[in-house]
């Protein structure tokens, strides 16, 4: 492994260390916050006078704190730990496998990084009980983010229910860093509670609630507050587009994805699953024009065949014919690797290599016999066709053309 290699793997492990280092980065702002703000309010009683009811009221303040002291406390110890054990991890497996030269370190460090995806992947789509089995089986609890992705879930559920709650206090305790972020999700989740006070017609209610939450933002969303303010005067039945589009229940799918999106950012994940993103990397060198092209089931006449001297042969086009695609390209598959193929860009060969249809192997220059419909493929499988047929009679599987093997014709690659 040489140190390109190295420095794009590193790449690829950021967002291992990411996450919890927020999350250390949070615990301990709310630490430091809760510390100022409580410590404060206690000094400011003891400058009055002391009676026996306030100093009471002082020790249960003072215990109180001490509890949320000590779980924020824990907070950072639990995610200091998942630092430290994240980069220990990295450190005995890739980098010792580097400076050593071992092999199997590095081995090691691949095979737990492609069961941290497909956990990642499952965390991803909810399948929660798929990655702690996989997690528990390796004991690699500290690499994953179960918790994390368990909390972004929990809240993208609570959003599908049309409830806000959840996400407005997420947002409450991330405001800073959203507001670095230049993110303001709290906004459209205090639209969207007004647009369904104003559904069910609580026209009262919406106004202040409006003077409450929504006038502060008239800078930076002035047409969307007026439109919102508007609503009051349209019905939810409206065929006016943009306040019938106000009123559609999909907004809440909207801000769920929304939230999920937000919450990635701020804990540095990708927006797409580890696996997606490291397969995507090596799909290109496998796509191929052919492999987004569909074949057209048309038998259209072409020069070639008159290199066959007249020769008879008879096509048809009531067969099931064979695509333009290979059964052993992994990216012609729209079910699988396909899908994923789609957005990415073409390999660009230098040197091309034949790959018989039939047999789906690499075919020697030399070896080719061509059809009259100008389809070639390799001799040893055409040979093997005509040899189980009476009259040694092949069939192009694309098209359905059909002529005697002695008929074929040899062909090379200039």
């Amino acid at each position: 492994m040489n140190k390109l290699d190295l420095e794009g793997i590193l790449l690829l492990e950021i967002p291992l260390f990411r996450s919890p280092f927020q999350s250390l980065r949070k615990a301990f702002r709310n630490y430091q916050k809760l510390l100022e703000n409580d410590l404060s309010t206690i000094g400011n009683q003891l400058n009055g006078e002391l009676d026996d009811n306030r100093i009471d009221q002082l020790i249960k303040k003072a215990k109180l704190l001490r509890v949320k002291l000590v779980k924020f406390e824990n907070l950072q110890s639990s995610a200091y730990s998942q630092l430290k054990a994240r980069a220990l991890h990295l450190q005995q497996t890739l980098l010792a496998g580097y400076q050593t030269g071992n092999d199997e370190l590095i081995q090691q460090f691949k095979s737990i990084r492609i069961q941290r995806w497909l956990i990642d992947w499952s965390l991803r789509n909810n399948n929660f009980s798929l990655s702690e089995l996989i997690t528990h089986k390796l004991n690699i609890d500290s690499l994953i983010d179960t918790d994390l992705f368990k909390d972004i879930s929990s809240i993208q559920s609570d959003l599908l229910n049309r409830s806000s709650t959840s996400a407005l206090n997420w947002c409450n305790d991330n405001k800073t860093h959203l507001k670095k972020l230049n993110v303001q999700l709290d906004f459209y989740l205090r639209l969207q509670d007004y647009i369904e006070l104003v559904r069910s017609r609580n026209i009262q209610q919406a106004i202040i609630y409006m003077r409450s939450h929504l006038t502060s933002h008239f800078s930076n969303h002035t047409k969307q507050i007026q439109q919102a303010a508007a609503l009051l005067a349209f019905p939810e039945d409206s065929l006016v587009g943009i306040y019938r589009n106000l009123y559609n229940q999909s907004r809440w799918i909207d801000l769920s994805n929304m939230f999920r999106d937000v919450a990635f950012q701020l804990y540095g994940l990708s927006s797409y699953p580890m696996l997606h993103l490291a397969l995507s990397v090596g799909l290109p060198s496998l796509k191929l024009p052919n492999c987004t092209q569909s074949q057209s089931k048309q038998v259209v006449k072409n020069e070639f065949e008159d290199l066959y001297n007249g020769t008879t042969f008879k096509s048809t086009n009531d067969e099931n014919l064979l695509d333009n695609h290979s059964v052993n390209c992994p990216t012609c598959n729209t079910d699988l690797l396909g899908a994923l193929a789609k957005q990415v860009p073409h390999s660009h060969h230098t040197n091309s290599s034949i790959v018989c249809k039939i047999l789906g192997k690499v075919v020697k220059d030399g070896e080719l016999l061509a059809f009259p419909n100008g389809r070639v493929y390799s001799k040893a499988a055409l040979h093997d066709l005509a040899e189980k047929d009476p009259h040694s009679l092949v069939k192009c599987p694309r098209d359905g053309t059909t002529i005697h093997y002695s008929k074929l014709r040899k062909v090379f690659v200039s």
